[in-house]
């Protein structure tokens, strides 16, 4: 008995796959299809225009195909107002810097031009910017560069038709005066070399340096004013007897991060 039933049941699926595939082959099934499709329309219409109620908004849609449509518009248009807002992030940033730049020109009274980075050489061999400029006669090596809140950042070294090179503090080879705005004053020479710090030598050993001192150019170099501020004293080295104490200063600047800066004619 149990095994009649199996064989019937067998011969049944059996059927049935044989009906489906003749259906298909005739053309008989796909005009089904769209006869359900039209008397059932109408109800996944409604079911589309519900799930497109959010609050108090209502959007309806014809297709999927239309939903479909608005979903990519809606994510095409959040993906650009994340750019425009990073954006205008960045330009209030460069536009914050250049007033600062803008405030240190002003109070010692000098002149300057501005000028975009356009690359950048920070391995430990070289320490240099590539910034372009309008015009060569504009630019002379030896003058001072500064960026962000007004702080030097090097000098320049090459000019040539609609671009300089500016060697950074921090390079093995740039030895700039510097002095210190504390009680005495103190004169020494701040030099590159030592990574993301610089160092400031030969401070004579007697006068008092402390942690938190502020550095600024001493105006010894011709082409240099006095009083561009540079870093901060964050480490003092001192030892018994020597005619001069070292310390190591912190920069005003993150000079990997630099985007606009200002060359001072002095």
């Amino acid at each position: 008995m149990k095994r009649q039933k199996k064989i019937r049941t067998l011969a049944a699926i059996l059927f049935v796959l044989v009906l489906t595939i003749a259906l298909y082959s005739f053309g008989i099934l796909g005009t089904l299809e769209r006869m359900v499709f039209f008397f059932t329309g109408g109800f996944s219409k409604q079911v589309y225009q519900l799930h497109v109620t959010i609050d108090d908004m209502r959007e309806e849609f014809q297709s999927p195909d239309d939903l479909l449509l608005a979903y990519r518009e809606l994510k095409q248009q959040y993906v650009q107002d994340r750019i425009d807002a990073a954006t205008l992030e960045q330009l209030t940033r460069e536009n914050d810097a250049l007033k600062a730049q803008l405030k240190v020109i002003e109070e010692l009274s000098l002149s300057a031009i501005t000028a975009p980075v356009i690359g950048k050489s920070l391995n430990p061999g070289e320490q240099t910017l590539l910034i372009g400029i309008q015009k060569k006669e504009d630019v002379h090596i030896g003058d001072p560069v500064i960026a962000d809140q007004g702080a030097l950042i090097g000098v320049v070294v090459h000019v040539r038709e609609k671009r300089a090179t500016i060697r950074l503090l921090s390079d093995t080879l740039q030895k700039i005066g510097a002095t210190l705005t504390n009680r005495d004053q103190s004169i020494g020479v701040v030099e590159g070399g030592f990574g993301k710090s610089l160092r400031m030598n030969v401070i004579p050993q007697h006068e008092s340096v402390d942690v938190g001192d502020i550095v600024v150019t001493s105006g010894i170099e011709e082409s240099i004013p006095y009083g561009l501020p540079i870093g901060i004293i964050e480490a003092i080295e001192k030892e018994p007897y020597q005619p001069f104490q070292s310390a190591v200063v912190s920069p005003l600047v993150e000079f990997e991060r630099v985007q606009f800066v200002s060359i001072i004619s002095f």
